[in-house]
């Protein structure tokens, strides 16, 4: 009986191993399955991770560029506007947008352009428009800037100051001169402005009578820029040219001048042209610059003609055959010093016979579009030199056209034909002419 349940005890244990290693192979099975479910699961891993390296690198992609800063728009003459702004780090173009009436939020696209400005012609008159900026890459068009304006010159403004320069006097102050502008509409008075940067916002900072300026206070080894604007009884001219200085360093190392220098020697005068004269001296010690003053006379008065930092001036804008005389200031931070012994040079010919070129320039000043006609007056007749069509608003040059030669202005509005009067150009010359729609003004 005993060798039985052992026998019965071996085979149940047997038995017990046996569907152990049967457990066993199912597991195996699960397990593969598993293999198989994880093996899936990878592969979404690694289409997970290829999203998230798409998405890195669509982060990588440049983005639009920033707001356009320091955006300003100033008139340049009764039909031409200048809008400005600072350069936007990442933008390859900019665009402008523009409209010719208030409360525009969404001006019209204008142009695209690579430079930090822009100038908007054949504009209408004592007119104000309106101008946004944005900056573009190849991300897309960035955030326009806010609305300016600016308004055109009305005809009879003064023209443009011109010879604009600007020289240190000390560590505080700077000077401006500037020589009044040619033509009939003489100014009162001149706008000086001023910026630290040279595009964007000029505000004004005086208003004179003279044709100089000294501006004080300003900070040490700064630099400064400056354009003036002339202006009288019809309003405010066109801006001048931009010049700029940069004011000296603290005088805690040395000391200023006290006493203003001498007055220039060796002063000579030579015609260059029919139209110009250059001065020329000898150096001054402790001069920062010179004034040139000119009359008609030798004993008459003599105003300033100009001003130069370095030993020559040329006096542009003079008439043919005609005698100049000049005189000579140093200046420094203490002052204007004496004036030299004047001298005098008389301009070249015109060569009335014949020879050199001149230039004329015709503003359209009335209300329609004009055709305009450059006549050239031969004793046989009359011979069309040079045509064009101006719209209102728009100045037409003829240039290099022959010198010595009697010419008139025609226009034409409609059907209708109006002459000027007859004018003689000299060679290196310029005549300019407005047509205010009822007549002509020449200068």
């Amino acid at each position: 009986m005993k060798n039985i349940l052992k026998l019965i005890g071996i085979i149940a244990i047997v038995l017990v191993i046996g569907f152990s290693f049967v457990t066993c192979d199912d597991g195996g099975n699960g397990d593969g399955n598993g293999s198989g479910n994880s093996s899936g699961s990878n592969t979404g891993n690694d289409n997970g991770n290829d999203n998230s390296n798409g998405n890195n690198n669509g982060g990588n992609t440049a983005t639009k560029p920033s707001t356009p800063t320091g955006v300003a728009a100033r008139s340049l003459s009764a039909d031409t506007i200048r809008v400005s702004w600072s350069a936007v780090s990442g933008a390859t173009s900019y665009k402008v947008y523009y409209s010719s009436y208030s409360g525009n939020e969404n001006p019209n696209l204008t142009t695209t352009v690579t430079t930090t400005s822009y100038e908007r012609t054949s504009l209408v008159s004592d007119s104000t428009y309106y101008f946004k900026v944005s900056a573009v890459n190849s991300a897309g068009e960035g955030t326009a800037s806010s609305v300016v304006s600016a308004k055109t010159n009305k005809f009879g403004t003064p023209g443009i100051p011109t010879g604009v320069t600007a020289a240190p006097l000390s560590s505080s102050s700077i000077q401006i001169t500037w020589l009044s502008p040619s033509g009939i509409d003489k100014p009162t008075g001149y706008k000086i402005y001023r910026s630290t940067v040279a595009t964007g916002t000029f505000p004004s900072i005086a208003n004179t009578s003279s044709l100089t300026y000294t501006d004080t206070g300003l900070n040490a080894s700064t630099t400064y820029y400056y354009f003036v604007v002339a202006t009288n009884s019809n309003g405010d001219g066109s801006v001048s040219s931009t010049t700029s200085a940069t004011t000296t360093a603290s005088s805690s190392g040395g000391t200023s001048p006290t006493t203003v220098p001498s007055a220039p020697t060796g002063v000579t005068a030579t015609a260059a042209s029919s139209s110009s004269i250059t001065v020329s001296w000898s150096s001054v010690s402790g001069a920062t610059g010179y004034y040139v003053y000119r009359s008609s006379t030798a004993a008459g008065t003599y105003t300033q003609a100009g001003s130069s930092t370095s030993t020559s001036y040329t006096n542009t804008g003079l008439s043919a055959s005609t005698t100049y005389y000049y005189k000579v200031a140093a200046y420094n931070s203490a002052g204007t010093g004496s004036q030299s012994s004047y001298v005098s040079a008389t301009t070249q010919s015109s060569s009335s016979g014949g020879g050199g070129y001149g230039t004329v320039k015709v503003e359209n000043g009335g209300t329609k579009s004009i055709g305009i006609y450059l006549i050239l007056v031969e004793s046989s007749g009359n011979s069309i030199e040079n045509s064009s069509t101006a719209n209102v608003g728009a100045t037409r040059t003829f240039s290099s056209v022959p010198a010595g030669k009697t010419y008139r202005v025609s226009v034409m509005e409609g059907t209708t034909t109006y002459n000027s009067n007859t004018f003689t150009l000299s060679a290196n010359g310029t005549v300019n002419v407005s047509w205010t729609g009822l007549t002509f003004i020449i200068y």
